[in-house]
């Protein structure tokens, strides 16, 4: 790789001829051991790699020590996947244990994968002793930083209301749940908010956005004023939506079609709303990882017009349903005329706009009809912001969730009611910290 050339030739960078000398402690956000490296991790490590090589050559003694995120879901489902189990039931059968050295077992495998494909990008950093966060030190670090935090009285209870809200909108006709306690939000208003966190994901909107209930009105239009006779129907949301979800299922209704939902992450959404009693889908055919969708998917190829599919791969994500589908992993294949409805709208990275454009380019040639953009936001626009933070009157905010300019229209907003920036509005970045009374 490229950081082996500088190796054999002698040239090693002496990383550490600063040590001593103003101290700079990075701490790597950690990438998750799930794959090898991507285009997003790539990118990621190597805009790291270039602002510490800058301060290096400032004469800053750099703490540079990598990390990886090996524990959780993004773990445990690839190793599901792996060893083909497809529900709770079957991984204690399996026996936790094992189950647990397994995925032990994939994440240092990874990690090794992955620190060399950061050197072969020549990447300077710490990779022979990297923080784990499945090993005891970085566990036991975590419970020490809380108990100097008690320690040092810097925890508490019940001294300050934070409102923190990282995807909201206000919604007078949910599909699913009570509409937004506007009285409590102005009581907590009137008691005292210390600090307002908000998403401003469309804060340059100027408009509100609107109820979920909207979205009946798209449907009625791709799915009952559009010839699909004996076509196969396929939409694909978020699996978090429930509320979408449940909208498409009435629409599965009108159509006289059985719908069935497929894809791991939506039956792990489903399983969870229904354990909370927050839906109740029982009456529908839900399948999980495409092994457990296989015979599924032969009866829709048999009887394609019985059949309304809600599935994952709304993004284009490698591996959800809809993309294998689509690259014919599948024993269903789409034929001209099918549709594909996508109820989302793409997430605004590179990864995800490549992915989607690859999914509907596969899609196309299969001769499917697109259906895009069948969807209402979650996320407030500008008016919206107006009216809770008349409700709210924090004492600070922070907005986040975007880009800087996009977060300094959310400070401009608050300004022409008397917030000054700096004072009691705050834009910060990642790894910045502001102190709040």
């Amino acid at each position: 790789g490229f950081s082996d050339l500088f190796v054999t030739q002698g040239q090693t960078p002496e990383i550490n001829m600063n040590k001593g000398k103003n101290n700079y402690y990075f701490l790597d956000g950690p990438p998750y051991t799930s794959g090898h490296i991507h285009m997003g991790t790539a990118w990621n490590k190597s805009m790291k790699d270039c602002n510490l090589r800058y301060l290096r050559m400032k004469g800053v003694d750099v703490y540079d020590r990598a990390g990886y995120d090996m524990h959780g879901l993004p773990v445990a489902k690839k190793v599901e996947a792996k060893l083909k189990l497809d529900s709770k039931d079957e991984i204690i059968k399996y026996g936790m244990d094992k189950f647990i050295k397994e995925c032990e077992d994939f994440a240092l495998g990874n990690l090794k994968a992955m620190n060399k494909g950061f050197k072969d990008l020549g990447v300077w950093m710490d990779f022979d002793n990297p923080y784990m966060t499945m090993s005891n030190e970085y566990i036991e670090g975590v419970w020490w930083l809380v108990k100097q935090a008690q320690k040092n009285k810097r925890l508490y209870q019940g001294e300050k209301t934070m409102i923190y809200a990282n995807d909201w909108k206000l919604d007078n006709n949910p599909i699913i749940g009570k509409t937004t306690n506007l009285r409590r939000l102005g009581q907590l208003g009137k008691k005292g908010v210390n600090l307002f966190v908000s998403d401003t994901v469309h804060i340059k909107s100027p408009r509100k956005t609107f109820s979920e209930g909207v979205c009946e009105g798209m449907f009625t239009d791709v799915l009952l004023n559009v010839y699909n006779d004996n076509k196969a129907i396929f939409v694909t949301t978020f699996a978090s939506h429930l509320a979408r979800i449940k909208t498409i299922l009435s629409f599965a209704k009108k159509l006289k079609r059985q719908p069935v939902i497929l894809g791991r992450s939506m039956k792990n959404y489903i399983t969870a709303g229904e354990n909370v009693g927050l839906i109740d889908f029982k009456e529908v055919v839900v399948k999980g990882g495409y092994g457990e969708s296989k015979h599924t998917l032969k009866k829709i190829a048999k009887n394609r017009g019985d059949y309304l599919v809600i599935t994952t791969g709304n993004q284009g994500e490698e591996g959800a349903m809809l993309s294998r589908i689509a690259a014919g992993q599948s024993t269903f294949k789409f034929k001209p005329g099918d549709q594909v409805v996508f109820s989302s709208r793409i997430i605004p990275h590179p990864i995800n706009v490549a992915q989607r454009a690859k999914l509907e380019s596969a899609l196309a040639q299969q001769g499917a009809r697109i259906f895009r953009d069948v969807h209402v936001s979650g996320h407030a626009a500008r008016e919206d912001h107006r009216d809770l933070l008349s409700l709210l009157r924090p004492q600070n905010y922070v907005p986040c969730h975007t880009p800087i300019e996009t977060r300094a229209s959310a400070a401009a907003l608050v300004q022409e009611t008397g917030y000054e920036l700096g004072k009691n509005v705050h834009l910060i970045q990642d790894g910045q910290k502001v102190e709040i009374e």
